[in-house]
């Protein structure tokens, strides 16, 4: 079930409700909302981003013991958390609290500004330092499955085939079929050495400040896991392929490892983030979000043989 919240001067005296320490400077102001979370501000400054499901709380916790062991690592400032809240009736997702960082979420207009090879260069030189930090920095914290595993990609077809075959025209169908037992299914899915991503790297994850515009943070690091390093690449692309191509141009540049291999996971993988909105949708009941991701898997040519 997803959690709607509305009244927000309520929220800020519920929120002062169940953590006495907090003191939420008036106005608060909704900053954003997302599949998971809402995030309001205070006028200090501080932010508080809100569960939208149960199992958000559990990201939410994840996050505050990461951090700290990552921050020296990276280029760019993240969050530093000071508050987070186990789950309550009025809070189901629990709440994560942390003084806000400076810069505003990125845009995708921002590609087209004269900080265009700025930015490419900052995320590439990110990415880098990130897929750098050895494994073994988190070895104390939940192992978390890599979500690109040839066993995580027949879970996501199960979970998500029953509904895309009432969804999808049946030529659509059978194209995706395809696609999916002989492209995705095929050899080299599994051909990469794990990584710390964040696995959540959408533009408004990020945030740009100055001019020309730089990459002063990255928030939002509940899924943070080791992985495949292409998976941080892939949500770079709605911000137009050129310029997915010249953050990985900086990513080289920076040490990152780039071969034919990565370039053809990366290619699918494009399409297979689409599965995750899908069966998000399906599990919350989220009729809007399905017709969405529905359509953004449309875009991706699969469903009609460009791909």
């Amino acid at each position: 079930m997803i959690f709607q919240f509305s009244d927000i001067e309520a929220l800020a005296d519920d929120i002062e409700g169940i953590a006495p320490c907090e003191r939420l400077s008036r106005p608060v102001v909704q900053m954003g909302s997302g599949f998971r979370s809402i995030v309001i501000r205070d006028a200090g400054g501080t932010v508080y981003r809100l569960g939208r499901t149960r199992s958000v709380a559990k990201g939410y916790r994840f996050e505050v013991a990461l951090l700290p062991l990552l921050r020296n690592f990276l280029p760019n400032s993240v969050p530093n958390p000071h508050m987070v809240s186990e789950p309550t009736k009025r809070f189901p997702g629990g709440i994560l609290a942390y003084s806000g960082l400076n810069g505003r979420p990125m845009r995708q207009s921002d590609v087209d500004t004269d900080g265009r090879e700025h930015l490419a260069g900052d995320l590439g030189r990110f990415l880098a330092a990130l897929h750098r930090i050895p494994g073994k920095v988190i070895a104390g914290l939940e192992a978390r499955p890599s979500l690109t595993s040839r066993s995580d990609l027949i879970s996501m077809w199960a979970d998500t085939s029953r509904t895309l075959r009432d969804c999808l025209e049946p030529e659509e169908m059978s194209r995706l079929e395809d696609w999916w037992n002989v492209r995705l299914m095929a050899s080299g899915m599994e051909d990469f050495s794990a990584v710390m991503t964040h696995h959540d790297f959408w533009h408004e994850n990020l945030l740009v400040d100055g001019n020309p515009l730089r990459l002063s943070g990255v928030l939002d690091w509940e899924h943070a896991r080791l992985s495949d390093p292409v998976v941080d690449m892939v949500p770079l692309g709605y911000l137009g392929l050129g310029f997915a191509a010249e953050v990985m141009v900086a990513y080289e540049s920076h040490g990152g490892k780039i071969d034919d291999n990565f370039k053809s996971r990366l290619a699918r993988h494009r399409v297979l983030r689409e599965f995750g909105g899908i069966r998000y949708a399906i599990r919350h009941n989220d009729e809007a979000e399905l017709i969405a991701s529905i359509d953004k898997l449309r875009q991706t040519g699969v469903t009609d043989g460009r791909h």
